[in-house]
């Protein structure tokens, strides 16, 4: 829009100046949650390989549970943002 005139959100062109409105796509809430969980599998994937050499992480054995579930939160998300997108 080349105006900047106040328009409501069900107009698709400015009455000033005739120039059609660009409508924002805002990213889903699921976008951004699958992107959260593969940001903190990636973490939780350090820390489960640093502790194995740190003492003062949680054990291996409790952050590879962890792990286990991360992956299936992921999976679980994602299949369920692809099936939406259908």
């Amino acid at each position: 829009m080349q105006c900047n005139s106040p328009l409501t959100s069900a107009e698709t062109f400015c009455y000033s100046c005739n120039s059609p409105v660009v409508a924002k796509n805002p990213r889903e809430f699921s976008d951004r949650f699958r992107t959260t969980i593969k940001v903190v599998f990636l973490l939780f994937a350090l820390i489960t390989v640093a502790s194995l050499f740190i003492d003062s992480l949680p054990s291996f054995w409790k952050c590879f549970a962890g792990l286990g579930v991360l992956y299936l939160v992921k999976n679980s998300a994602d299949n369920m943002s692809e099936f939406r997108k259908k």
